[in-house]
């Protein structure tokens, strides 16, 4: 009788000798796996798995986690970290957790006491050690796991081709998918009015919001100041419609919205942290030309 080992062992190689996937990467199943030992937070750990067309990795089998918990040592045998960054995550809502590439939270394998959810702990790792997951600090430094489908992975990997990461002022951060920097205010209680003022003197706006991806990105800072935050998004009558100071088209309402803090005679929009608090940040973004 083959052992699990042996099997693992076997459909490994066969998927490695008929290989679609880029030189250095992990082939299973319809997906390749690219283990990335750049130690970093997890919200620039998905920014650079879309720059390559995937996603930091979804996982919805037992096999496929215990192969992914097997694997990674052998690529991250230099880290000194023991765990890994997955794309669990429960930046949309507290308690609620999904992956970032949008599929179905279809399998979970979180260790005894966890998720934590807790205000720091909205994002998911999978340890190298046992395989289970567990829910910690966007902000600390893991190396990550990309997944890209084969249908559109590269053959090959060529990080010296891509284009150079635009120059942001100091402080602020670049989001590729937006082509935008976006930089914060902290320490300043203003309203909607007076911050997107504030936001014009740097040729900016405050945020307009088309997509999920954009939307956790903006929930890093969120995050990081555990407060709400205005974004560009107000109505002239009374939420009868919506408009962005930017001038760009409202296409995505982000989950946590609240579409009801008034400003000045606007109804304006935060996004929301764990608490109920103040606006107290500006939240600047510059289009990049």
């Amino acid at each position: 009788m083959i052992n699990s080992f042996q099997f693992i062992f076997i459909l490994t190689f066969f998927y490695l000798t008929k290989s679609a996937c880029p030189n250095g990467s992990y082939e299973w199943s319809t997906n390749c796996y690219i283990f990335n030992s750049t130690e970093i937070g997890f919200a620039k750990a998905e920014v650079s798995c879309q720059q390559i067309g995937g996603h930091l990795i979804s996982i919805h089998d037992a096999f496929t986690n215990d192969i992914i918990g097997q694997t990674a040592p052998d690529y991250f045998n230099k880290s000194s970290v023991t765990d890994i960054w997955i794309g669990a995550n429960s930046l949309s809502s507290q308690k609620t957790w999904s992956w970032s590439d949008g599929s179905a939270m279809d399998f979970m394998d979180w260790k005894k006491g966890e998720p934590r959810n807790e205000s720091e702990t909205h994002c998911g790792t999978i340890s190298m050690i046992d395989g289970f997951w567990s829910s910690e600090d966007c902000f600390s430094s893991k190396p990550f796991i990309c997944m890209i489908p084969k249908s559109i992975a590269p053959t090959t990997m060529a990080p010296t081709s891509q284009k150079p990461e635009p120059s942001c002022p100091f402080g602020w951060l670049y989001f590729g998918k937006t082509n935008s920097c976006y930089g914060g205010l902290y320490g300043l209680y203003v309203d909607w009015q007076s911050a997107e003022g504030n936001c014009t003197r740097y040729d900016a706006h405050l945020p307009s919001v088309h997509s999920y991806e954009e939307h956790m990105f903006l929930n890093t800072f969120v995050e990081f100041v555990y407060t709400s935050i205005w974004i560009g998004m107000y109505s002239d009558d009374n939420g009868e419609t919506w408009k962005y100071s930017d001038g760009t088209p409202v296409d995505y309402i982000p989950p946590e919205s609240d579409l009801g803090e008034p400003s000045r005679g606007k109804t304006c929009v935060v996004i929301d942290s764990d608490e109920d608090s103040s606006c107290d940040v500006q939240l600047l973004e510059k289009m990049l030309v």
